[in-house]
């Protein structure tokens, strides 16, 4: 599987703080849809993870509550009441913008440091 862009990290962190996350299952961010996630097969139902055989943030939010990627609580709570789609929307999907400007609007310290080291983790997990 490839890697997501870095913002997958942050709806991620998102989904755990805003309680999103089921054992085997995550809310999106509007409540419209809900993702099923199998951690131990790195597969979920969301559109990213089936269609493009990339990490989408369902699979990411999951392993972060299972404690498998690291999670940061300051940054998830920052974020948990972000629509995603919206943003998504606004900006196009140029994930890169959306980034830059999650950055500054919640004035996200350590943001770039915190999502290399996740990506870093999910690295060998998706090459299974």
């Amino acid at each position: 599987m490839y890697l997501p862009h870095k913002i997958k990290v942050l709806e991620a962190a998102a989904a755990v703080a805003a309680g999103r996350v089921k054992q085997n299952e995550v809310v999106s961010s509007d409540g419209s849809k809900v993702y099923k996630v199998n951690a131990d097969k790195m597969w979920s139902s969301d559109p990213l993870t089936r269609f493009h055989n990339t990490v989408g943030y369902p699979l990411i939010a999951v392993l972060m509550s299972k404690g498998v990627l690291p999670y940061n609580a300051s940054i998830g709570e920052k974020l948990k009441n972000v629509v995603w789609s919206e943003l998504n929307k606004r900006f196009k999907r140029d994930y890169d913008a959306v980034y830059n400007y999650v950055k500054q609007k919640y004035k996200l310290q350590g943001v770039d440091q915190y999502v290399e080291r996740v990506l870093d983790a999910l690295g060998p997990l998706a090459q299974k």
